[in-house]
């Protein structure tokens, strides 16, 4: 049984008797909340929610009654008091299971304060979910003496405490109201507004949450006397006090004030804000990383205050000054704390320092695969001047779209979704400089991880061309590129580019298996064009393939530079023709302005008037190769075609407004008749041509055609 050790106040000026003395309750742990220092802040999600609530009443008589044989004043003291405390503690997650005599109950209430394990109560059995503890202790048959003690009751989600007390010597004193006994001898009744601190734990909790409770309530002063003023008979002073109260688990309020939500406000800026709360404010505090410790606001001020100094509704008024916000947006996170250490809220505050104009827009890139783990593809997204981007990854046979904001450290970084049975796309990317010369100027690199290993890098380059921004008339315009012979199936592919001043780009490609595919996308600042297409992804069996080249517009000579593409054909058992698939890199591609003839009796290819003025020759599988078969051919003045009859059977037609050639030949020695298709670059049109098998096989013949 815990001992009590204190001395019960002064009554009116007057010492209680000794019965009265020495009572007191050893303490737990009692809460001084610093001057200078927020509270413990409650987390209102953890495990320990109590919900403290308090009431009591006492009544505290002193008389003095009057010897009449020698009208000496004699004294005796009647004090009585009763306190009943209740205290309501929510508890998730609590294990009835773990539940034994060795489970901890701790109570610490203004000066009532006790400490047990539930194998002290004799009665205890394992399973209940109530017990009671006695003040008085045990009877021999472990029945409690007298009624005073803790009654506990508890599920696995709540525990309830009632706390009953007399005026017994053996009992905790009055929780709260000792301050108040005495106080004053004015008769008349008086409001009560105060504080106390609270702590209870139990069972499974580790750590118990000190807390406030704000008591209200009153206390009456009454002084009765008989007799003459100078011998009375009697005389005594009456001390009634009546108080409750609660701890505060209401969350305060925090507000912004300035600037406005998202607003543009560049790298430094002042937010201001008000907080308020019914009880009291200790502070507002901040961050940028939810994961990282909070930070006190540079200016808090109280502005409204209860004229009482204790407690009431507080406002205040809070200042966070920010000096090096980084480009695009920052989200700051603000919450007020009040004397209870309850949190408001997050309030989520978003401003803005604007991305340079040089640096929003489109930007594109061509991936470059990984040695090891590569994968093909091109890679477009679009910065606005928050710093947030959309764009998409396109890979061999898929897509994926992607949306983020540029970092704390005003990088790229995100995970780019690929679906339920596929890793993430890890993306990550560095700005080159925020302060680029020009468009051209601007840079973004970057690479692309699966499960932590690389398989792709980028330098993305931006498209600053707009209806309102148009680019030199000699960047745009129809362009004939022509893509070197593979080593099977031979024949020149090749793609017809046109641009726009408002940087839009399309490309037309043909390649020499027979296989079409389209591209679109955006032209750089420096005439650059990604073409990435993807190819096979329909046909059967056939699912991911490609054509690429880092083409790019030259202005200067109308044309487009050399470079190189890489043309992959994926293995496919289904397929008769290239089974094990193929990867051609490095495959020599140049292209040159197309212009269609004008006046319309102005020859193509700056062919002569002559007759013949061109030569047609082939080659290929089923053809020699040197000499190859040619015939010549005469382009009239209209851009129609004469062309001699022989055993090879060639047929041509020629549009000139879009400088393509098609028709067929008979192979040689058979009735197959093969299909052709040749594009103008310069002053020679080269092409490829293809045609069934022939009997017995499996297997198309292809080749190449060309005319000049």
């Amino acid at each position: 049984m815990a001992s009590f050790c204190r001395d019960f106040p002064n009554v009116a000026g007057r010492k209680l008797a000794p019965s009265a003395t020495l009572i007191c309750l050893a303490l737990l742990s009692l809460v001084v909340v610093r001057a200078h220092a927020l509270p413990e802040p409650l987390d209102l999600t953890t495990t320990f929610v109590p919900a403290l609530s308090f009431s009591e009443t006492h009544t505290d008589k002193v008389v003095a009654t009057v010897n009449p044989a020698d009208h000496t004043t004699s004294y005796s003291v009647a004090a009585t008091h009763s306190t009943s405390a209740s205290v309501t503690a929510n508890i998730t997650g609590i294990a009835l299971a773990s539940i034994d005599g060795t489970t901890a109950f701790s109570l610490d209430f203004g000066a009532a304060s006790i400490a047990f394990t539930l194998a002290d109560i004799p009665t205890y059995t394992a399973g209940q979910t109530t017990a009671f503890y006695c003040w008085d202790g045990w009877g021999p048959t472990n029945k409690p003496l007298g009624t005073g003690g803790v009654k506990l009751t508890w599920t696995a989600t709540k525990l309830t405490v009632t706390v009953t007390a007399t005026d017994e010597a053996s009992r905790p004193p009055p929780i709260g109201v000792e301050a108040f006994v005495g106080a004053g001898d004015t008769p008349g009744t008086f409001a009560i507004k105060d504080t106390l601190t609270a702590d209870v734990s139990f069972g499974p909790i580790s750590t118990s949450v000190p807390r406030t409770v704000y008591l209200t309530g009153s206390y009456k002063v009454t002084h009765v006397t008989a007799g003459p003023a100078d011998a009375p008979l009697y005389d005594f002073d009456l001390y009634t006090v009546s108080e409750s109260g609660a701890a505060d688990y209401t969350r305060p309020a925090v507000a912004l004030t300035s600037p406005k939500q998202g607003a543009s406000v560049g790298a430094a800026v002042n937010v201001s804000g008000t907080a308020s709360d019914t009880k009291g404010l200790s502070g507002v505090e901040w961050t940028t990383d939810l994961n990282a410790p909070w930070t006190a606001t540079d200016q808090f001020t109280l502005t409204t205050i209860p004229s009482d100094g204790l407690w009431g509704t507080t406002a205040a008024a809070w200042t966070v000054s920010l000096s090096s916000l980084p480009f695009g947006t920052t989200s700051l996170w603000v919450h007020s704390i009040d004397d209870s250490g309850n949190t408001s809220l997050p309030l989520l505050i978003t401003l803005v320092n604007p991305v340079p104009v040089v640096l929003t827009g489109r930007w594109d890139s061509l991936l470059v695969p990984d040695p090891t783990n590569g994968v093909r593809g091109g890679i477009h997204f679009t910065f606005a001047v928050n710093g947030s981007y959309t764009g998409d990854v396109v890979l061999e046979g898929a897509t994926y779209a992607f949306a983020g904001s540029l970092l704390a450290d005003q990088s790229l970084g995100l995970s780019v979704s690929r679906g339920a049975s596929l890793p993430p796309l890890v993306l990550t990317g560095t700005i080159a400089s925020f302060a680029p010369a020009n468009a051209a100027a601007a840079s973004i690199t970057g690479s692309l991880t699966v499960s932590g290993s690389s398989v792709a890098t980028f330098s993305a380059f931006r498209s600053p061309w707009s209806a309102t921004n148009l680019a030199g008339t000699t960047l745009a315009g129809n362009f004939h590129v022509l893509i070197a012979a593979a080593a099977a199936p031979t024949g020149y592919s090749n793609a017809v580019v046109t641009t726009a001043r408002a940087g839009t780009a399309s490309a037309a490609l043909s390649m020499a298996d027979g296989s079409v595919v389209t591209w679109s996308g955006f032209m750089g600042a420096a005439g650059e064009l990604p073409v990435f297409a993807p190819l096979y992804v329909t046909k059967g069996s056939l699912v991911a393939g490609s054509v690429s080249s880092p083409m790019v517009v030259d202005g200067a000579s109308a044309a487009i530079d050399a470079t190189t593409a890489t043309w992959v054909r994926p293995p496919a058992f289904a397929d008769k023709q290239f089974p094990a698939g193929f990867q051609y890199s490095g495959l020599y591609t140049s292209g040159l302005a197309y212009h269609a003839p004008s006046p319309a009796t102005t020859r193509v290819m700056s062919l002569a008037a002559t007759s013949p003025n061109a030569t047609a020759s082939w080659s290929g599988d089923g053809e020699p190769s040197a000499p190859s078969p040619s015939l010549g051919i005469t382009v009239n003045a209209s851009n129609t075609l004469t062309i001699p009859v022989t055993t090879d059977a060639l047929k041509l037609s020629l549009v000139a407004s879009s400088g393509l050639w098609t028709g067929s030949f008979k192979i040689p020695g058979t009735t197959a008749v093969s299909a052709c298709k040749l594009i103008i670059v310069g002053t020679q049109a080269y092409g490829f041509w293809t045609a069934p098998a022939p009997t017995g096989s499996v297997l198309k013949r292809y080749g190449l055609i060309h005319i000049q």
